[in-house]
């Protein structure tokens, strides 16, 4: 492939002065022939044509593996001796051959110059089957094979390239032509051993051609190709210089196979594409690199960080070995960037004691491996994260040498900042960017723009004690306005212990408000106990519990499970914010615990805007339209109760037949009298016996003031696709019910007393509105119940009211009471069953009703039985009374409030029952 083509003028010059002839090697495979003697080269392959009888500069010369003696077919390896000095036209290698150019007549320096033909064939051909060892047998025999800077000389290697000294005299394979003159194509292998002073296999600084673009170089690798170092000197040029002495393309390969010598030069300043640092030995980056796509380190071997600074990888890190920082060195970490393929850092080693590890503004990385980041000084390094990172169950683990490592979260952020530029190295504003101002977004990954800089350029080293950084690409020209650029960072973790199980620091976290974040796995403890700032976007894959209120700015998506708000949270999304993916199956559940529950709440809106909540069996979602702007704070639990509290009265099940057993607490921040228009969504499980027949016109809207419930306004409704919509100026607790009535009347108590030759019933009622009477009903089986008796309701919601009842028919037999509870509009309500079961025992009595510590027992005669049951029928207390008592006391406090059943049994085995009621 000919990368430059001279002009016919200058080619017509080179041929008046030279008649090229194809010669083909015929000397065999003997090491005493030489490279220049006449009768080894012959035009025919098999030794029949006319023999090379003068050197020619414009000769091709041609090694074919299939015959290499001539007349005498033979093949194996050719070792010719190399001279002074040849000057050729083109060098071939074909068909399997392999050769072996070294220096072996006398000291000094042997080189094969080729000069090329001028036409578009390549000057130096390696096919694949072919290989080309230049090398030395002695001390100060020197062999080198050159390609011409002045002819535009190209080569390209197919196969196998071995630069070796043997630690004796020099061996080179010198391009200095133009950028890319000498090809290493796809497949093709080049291996390195240079041992001796200044044995740079490639040549020396003079080899380089062009600074002009931070790949242009001489040599290039293409993608399938493979560089080998197997010791000695660098194969680069023996001075540090930001221009390469070659160029490796995506895809490319350098295989370290030993130990580092001491002036290797190896990763100063260089770009590369794959890296592979080989089994078993241990190395030393002697200094920061400005690109390797994937970093591959193998089983048993250990390689350290060993300079300051950031060291860039643009593809993977495979690490089955050791990876860390070599002793004393404050702040060398990877700083991952790449805006074109996803990013994975892992294998089955370890990652030990690096300073630190950034993630850049463009990058998509996942963490297969936890890392280990710190300092082996008194020194906080900072691991800057601006990118995607995926920690999945790993742990950016800061537990240091000797000080943790500090960890900033980025989000999105461009600033344009003067600065000086020299190579690749910015001097920003002092002003800007210093040890104590970061005004210019300065971060290590971060993206940074201008003229001249090339695209996908980033900073892969700083030093704010400087005001500096490092640029990963060489500037094609002068630049003085340089724009920094922060992506907003994605972080996602399944690890069970949240964000700060994935940052695991003992130095300073720091995360911007707007960072996105994605949780894979079931956790009680996603966000970090640091961070006071807004998130941005986030995402739960699984069953989620808040561990501290937080506040979102952005799209909050519900992919798989339920969000739990804990009762002690608020969930704040912000007016920016908004929720996707609920649903009846993934939805947000505000916890109860005691007297407190979850909040869920939004910012700023006058449009409808859905809460999407629920209790932990249940959707039961919430839709406010306010008429005015305002910030609305919504909570929902099971279980209806007297005041609308979690920890209120429970009402019991004959209550809750003609409501939904749930309440849902509403209230406005700012505009707390404004006109809203809430509509609430319940489930059949919830659904009270009666409620299931009503229509929609019977269904309303009830409010409770804190103590009682007032009546249900009517509303629009569907009982068929469970939801209605009401309207308030007033706030609080909710609740669904009949129209025109209350959520059922609160009993407090209901008791029966044998007296003389009847039974007196007491019971005492709050929250009446819209009430009838009560109807008294008796049944001696406790099944089949006929009316007694009724008494008229006084409908005084403001207090609890007191009411009773004598049956004159009771007699010396078991009795069951119960009370009917009627509305105004005709629907009906019961009370709990109670039982009175007594013949001599008629003095009987329990005070205080209500109780609250303690429950005093009267009209005993002595050797009595109490037993107190809980109002499922269980028995809760016992007490055996002594003989000759008339009066017992039980200690009550551990009881929870709520109606209880006292049963007094005699020693004639004669019961009788009294309701009561603990207060609180």
């Amino acid at each position: 492939m000919k990368k430059f083509i001279f002009t016919c003028l200058l080619l017509g010059f080179i041929h008046l002065g030279y008649s090229q002839g194809t010669y083909y090697w015929v000397g065999g495979a003997t090491g005493t022939s030489s490279f220049s003697f006449a009768s080894n080269w012959n035009t025919a392959l098999d030794g029949s044509g006319t023999q090379r009888v003068t050197a020619n500069n414009a000769d091709v010369l041609i090694f074919d593996g299939t015959n290499i003696g001539g007349s005498t077919p033979t093949a194996g390896t050719v070792t010719p001796i190399g001279i002074a000095t040849h000057t050729i036209s083109q060098l071939i290698l074909q068909n399997g051959a392999n050769v072996v150019i070294q220096r072996g007549t006398s000291s000094g320096t042997g080189t094969i110059t080729i000069t090329g033909d001028g036409g578009p064939s390549d000057d130096l051909q390696i096919d694949a089957t072919s290989s080309l060892k230049i090398t030395s047998i002695a001390a100060a025999y020197n062999e080198y094979i050159k390609l011409s800077k002045t002819q535009q000389a190209t080569g390209t290697i197919y196969g196998t390239v071995t630069i070796t000294d043997a630690g004796l005299g020099a061996a080179k394979l010198i391009d200095s032509s133009a950028v890319g003159s000498l090809v290493f194509a796809a497949g093709s292998k080049c291996f390195i051993n240079n041992t001796t002073t200044a044995g740079y296999p490639f040549g020396n600084s003079a080899t380089t051609v062009s600074t002009s673009s931070y790949l242009a170089s001489g040599i290039l690798f293409k993608a399938g190709s493979t560089l080998f170092y197997n010791g000695g000197f660098s194969p680069f040029t023996q001075t540090t210089t930001t221009a390469p002495a070659m160029t490796f393309e995506a895809g490319s390969n350098f295989v370290i196979n030993a130990p580092l010598g001491t002036y290797t030069n190896i990763f100063n300043k260089h770009y590369f594409s794959n890296v592979a640092i080989a089994s078993g030995i241990t190395a030393n980056a002697d200094a920061a690199w400005y690109n390797v796509d994937t970093l591959t380190v193998n089983t048993g071997t250990t390689f350290n960080l060993s300079a300051t600074g950031g060291y860039p990888i643009s593809g993977n890190i495979v690490n089955n070995g050791t990876i860390g920082c070599a002793s004393n060195y404050k702040s060398a970490q990877f700083v991952m960037i790449s805006n074109t393929v996803p990013q994975s850092v892992g294998g089955t080693g370890t990652f030990n004691g690096m300073s630190g590890f950034s993630v850049g503004t463009d990058a998509n990385v996942t963490l297969n491996a936890d890392l280990k980041i710190g300092s082996d000084t008194i020194i906080y390094p900072t691991s800057y994260i601006s990118g995607k990172l995926n920690l999945q169950g790993k742990t950016l683990n800061s537990t240091g040498l000797l000080s943790a490592g500090n960890i900033a979260v980025k989000a999105a952020a461009t600033v344009t900042t003067s600065g000086t530029l020299s190579g690749n190295v910015v001097t920003l504003d002092v002003t800007k960017y210093s040890k104590t101002v970061n005004t210019a977004n300065v971060a290590l990954g971060s993206l940074v723009t201008g003229t001249n800089i090339l695209p996908n350029t980033y900073i892969i080293s700083l030093l704010s004690d400087s005001s500096f950084i490092t640029l990963s690409k060489l500037p094609s020209g002068a630049c003085t306005s340089f724009t920094i650029s922060n992506g907003t960072a994605v972080i996602t973790t399944s690890n069970t212990n949240g964000i700060d199980g994935s940052f695991a620091t003992s130095g300073t976290k720091s995360f911007d408000a707007g960072v996105n974040y994605v949780f894979n796995a079931a956790t009680t403890s996603p966000f970090a106990a640091s961070n006071n700032n807004a998130l941005g976007n986030v995402t739960f894959n699984a069953a989620i519990t808040t561990n501290k209120s937080q506040n979102i700015g952005g799209i909050l998506t519900l992919v798989n499970g339920n969000l739990t708000i804990n009762n002690t949270d608020t969930l704040r999304l912000l007016s920016t914010a908004s929720i996707s993916g609920a649903s009846q199956s993934q939805y947000i559940v505000t916890k109860v615990s005691g007297a407190t529950v979850g909040t869920l709440q939004t910012d700023g809106f006058s449009a409808s805007k859905i809460f999407p909540v629920g209790s932990p069996n249940n959707y039961l979602p919430v839709t406010i339209t306010p008429s005015a702007t305002d910030t609305f704070n919504v909570s929902v639990f099971e279980g209806l109760t007297s005041n609308g509290l979690p920890n209120g009265i429970a009402l019991n099940a004959s209550q809750k037949a003609s409501a939904i057993d749930a309440v849902w607490v509403i209230n406005p921040k700012t505009n707390i009298g404004q006109t809203a228009a809430i509509n609430l969504s319940w489930t059949n499980a919830l659904t009270g016996s009666r409620f299931f027949t009503f229509t929609n016109a019977q269904i309303g809207v009830g409010r409770n003031d804190g103590t009682n419930w007032l009546s249900n306004i009517a509303a629009t409704a569907n009982n068929i696709q469970r939801n209605v919509t009401a309207s308030y100026t007033a706030y609080g607790s909710f609740g669904i019910g009949e129209a025109n009535n209350l959520l059922p009347v609160q009993l407090i108590s209901f008791t029966a007393t044998a007296i003389n030759s009847g039974a007196k019933l007491s019971w005492s009622a709050a929250n009446e509105i819209a009430i009838a009477n009560y109807v008294v009903e008796k049944s001696v089986n406790g099944t089949s119940f006929e009316t007694i008796g009724s008494v008229n309701a006084l409908n005084n919601a403001s207090t609890t009211m007191q009411y009773s009842f004598f049956d004159d028919k009771y007699a010396a037999a078991t009795s069951y009471y119960r009370l009917k509870i009627v509305s105004a509009n005709g629907s009906i309500s019961y009370s709990n069953t109670i039982i009175l079961k007594s013949t001599i025992d008629i003095k009987l009595a329990a005070y205080p009703n209500p109780f609250v510590n303690a429950l005093t027992v009267t009209g005993l005669k002595g050797g009595e039985t109490i037993d107190v049951y809980d109002n499922a029928g269980k028995l809760i207390l016992t007490k055996v009374v002594a003989l000759s008592v008339n009066a017992a006391s039980i200690n009550t406090a551990s009881l929870n409030s709520g109606f209880y059943t006292v049963k007094i049994v005699n020693q004639n085995m004669m019961t009788t029952a009294l309701q009561v009621f603990k207060n609180k």
